[in-house]
Order: structure tokens, then C-alpha cells, then sequence
């Protein structure tokens, strides 16, 4: 019997492994059905429900009472801040209105300031012409100037144009016209000195009888631009008196050379006093 039951079992583990044999495709199919399945992502979980509100616990009266507290003490500072701010703004106007008044002021003194400037430099520019009428000096007139310039490039040179006539003082047109008909007989009896012997002698004869021809006289000779001259002169014109004695040949220059080194002086003087009054009236127009 033991014979038996172990042929029995033999016979049995054959058949099973012959039937495990036939069932491996399909286990293996199953396998991969499992295993695809498996490896598939998983769907997404519906989303959870919102947890239901916490309601919140109601405020307590002292709560309440602080708020109120809080809210009736930020309205107060800003009513503060408000009324700092129109204080602000008046006291900026209130500056404000002093800076025009006080700028309206300086601008008025400093109108006035120019006023006497001007009316003192008027007054300077009259005492150096009466000054160049007499032909004295006028150093302290002009020293009175120097106040005066502040920084006025303008009337510092002016006042540097009449610096080199001021200590001595010029040649008055009344000393000028005087002194001519005698520079006239020396440049007339130079200029025949020069001419043929003829000529020598009618000019000695000239200078004994004292001969010149005088009043408008036309041409170039000497005589006749020494005549125009006098003319010039007399009718208070010594720019051209000057002008036509500076036109004289050079042969008699040296009879006319002092007389018009003391005409142009005179006439310098005369133009940067003229000046000085034209711009003392000019700052004066300024002032007002």
C-alpha cells in the first residue's frame, strides 16, 4: 500500500505540472491586467466640504465702550489737526503779506536813495561846469564824487575823465577867444616866413599895419581857415574853431600847438561834464 500511495502521488505532482504548464499564458495575461491597473494614476478625491463657519463671539459691552472711546478720540485729533493747518495757512499769508510789504519798502528806499544820489551828482556836475567857466580848478568838486560811484562803472569813468584836469583846472572860452588873434599873427607870419621874398616882405608889412583878413573867408589858405576859425569861435562853436586850426599845414603847427592843447583840454572837460549831468538826470528818471 505504501508502494501504492506513493505512485499515486508521483502520477499526481505530473498532471499538476503539466496543467500549471498549460495555464501560464493566461496567468500571465491576468499579470498584466493587474499590474496596468496598478501603475494607473489615481483620480482625484472630489474636494472636501467647507468646514461650516466659526461664528464670532459677540463683542462685550466693554469692548464696545473702548472702541467708541478710540473712535471719539481720533475724530478730536483730527479736528486738531485741521485747525493747525488753517493755522498754517494764515501764518504763511500773514508772512507772505509782511515780504511784499517789507520788499515795497526796500524798493522805495532804495528809490529814494537813488533819487539823492542822482540830485547830488546834478549838483557835483554844476559846480565842475561853473568851475570850467572860470577856468579855476575843481578838484573838490570832483573829490565829491567818490561817494558817490558805489561801484558805478559808469561814473567812475567819467569821474577818471576828468581826473587829469581837475587839480590845475583849463582854459576858460573866454581866455581861449582872447588869446586867438594873437595865435593867429603868429601862425600867419610863420606860414609867409616860408613864402618867397616877395612875400617875406608883404608879410612884415602886414605884420606893421596888423592886416589879416577876417569874417568868412572860403579856401585853404591859412589866412582863410584862421578867419573861419575866429568866426567859429566867437559864435561859441570851438569844436569847429579847433577843427579848422588842427586842418593848418605843418609848417605853422608850432605857433598853433599851445593854444590848441588848451582848446582841446577845454573841450574834453566840456564833454565829460556834459556826461556826467546827461547820466546824473538819467539816474534821476530811474528814482521815480
Amino acid at each position: 500500500r505504501l508502494e501504492e500511495l506513493e505512485k499515486r502521488l508521483k502520477a499526481l505532482a505530473d498532471n499538476g505540472g503539466n496543467k500549471a504548464a498549460v495555464a501560464d499564458p493566461a496567468i500571465a495575461e491576468l499579470r498584466g491586467r493587474i499590474a496596468a491597473l496598478e501603475n494607473r494614476p489615481a483620480s482625484s478625491a472630489p474636494p472636501a466640504a467647507p468646514a461650516p463657519p466659526v461664528a464670532s463671539p459677540s463683542p462685550s459691552p466693554e469692548t464696545e465702550k473702548e472702541v467708541a472711546d478710540l473712535q471719539r478720540q481720533i475724530e478730536a485729533l483730527r479736528a486738531t489737526l485741521q485747525t493747525l493747518d488753517q493755522r498754517v495757512a494764515s501764518q504763511r499769508e500773514q508772512a507772505k503779506s509782511l515780504s511784499d510789504t517789507l520788499s515795497a519798502r526796500g524798493t522805495s528806499e532804495q528809490k529814494v536813495l537813488q533819487a539823492a544820489r542822482a540830485a547830488a551828482t546834478i549838483g557835483v556836475a554844476a559846480r565842475i561846469s561853473f568851475a570850467l567857466d572860470l577856468g579855476a580848478p575843481f578838484s573838490a568838486d570832483l573829490a565829491l564824487l567818490g561817494p558817490l560811484i558805489q561801484g558805478d562803472a559808469k561814473l567812475g569813468e567819467i569821474v577818471a575823465q576828468l581826473q587829469p584836469y581837475a587839480e590845475a583846472g583849463v582854459v576858460s572860452r573866454a581866455a581861449l577867444a582872447a588869446e586867438f588873434p594873437a595865435v593867429a599873427k603868429a601862425a600867419l607870419a610863420q606860414d609867409l616866413a616860408d613864402d618867397s621874398f616877395g612875400e617875406r616882405v608883404l608879410g612884415k608889412l602886414r605884420n606893421l599895419v596888423s592886416l589879416r583878413r577876417v569874417g568868412d573867408v572860403p579856401g585853404d589858405s591859412v589866412d582863410a581857415k584862421i578867419a573861419r576859425a575866429e568866426v567859429a569861435l566867437k559864435q561859441g562853436n570851438l569844436t569847429q574853431a579847433v577843427a579848422l586850426m588842427k586842418s593848418l599845414p605843418a609848417n605853422v603847427a608850432s605857433a598853433v600847438a599851445p593854444w590848441l592843447a588848451k582848446a582841446e583840454a577845454h573841450l574834453a572837460t566840456e564833454q565829460a561834464v556834459d556826461r556826467l549831468s546827461a547820466y546824473a538826470v538819467q539816474l534821476l528818471g530811474q528814482s521815480r
